[in-house]
């Protein structure tokens, strides 16, 4: 087994998308929310079958359960996770297809990148649910 290789959690665990995908930020996990909180909401719910992605247009994060969790929330919290605030878009769980464009036209200045975090998962050995 390659060393890139990992086993998928048979239930959602918010370390393992940290660990697996944004190992670089073990121990300052705040920063993946200053500019990647929706590549990180995008691996959980592609790799997670009933995970919900939530959006505004300054923050995105899941749902599991009745919980929420992004990269600083590893235990999830009660409340949907808004402290960044939003402008135009309110809280909200968009069809994935609207997600995607939404964050290629406000995100971290990367773009149209959804199938290289798809060819990322499946060489790693994951299998992606949804995408």
């Amino acid at each position: 087994m390659s060393k890139n290789r990992v086993s998928l959690p048979k239930r959602f665990n918010a370390n393992f998308i940290t660990h697996t995908f944004f190992p670089e930020y073990i121990g300052e996990e705040g920063f993946i929310n200053s500019g990647r909180c929706y590549d990180w909401a995008y691996y959980a719910y592609c790799l997670f079958p009933t995970v919900q992605i939530w959006t505004t247009d300054f923050h995105a994060w899941i749902q599991y359960g009745k919980r929420f969790f992004d990269s600083v929330h590893p235990l999830g919290s009660e409340s949907e996770l808004t402290y960044h605030g939003w402008d135009e878009t309110e809280p909200c769980i968009l069809p994935i297809s609207e997600f995607k464009n939404m964050w290629d036209e406000i995100g971290g200045g990367r773009k149209h990148h959804w199938n290289r975090m798809l060819r990322e998962m499946r060489g790693r050995g994951l299998r992606p649910v949804r995408s």
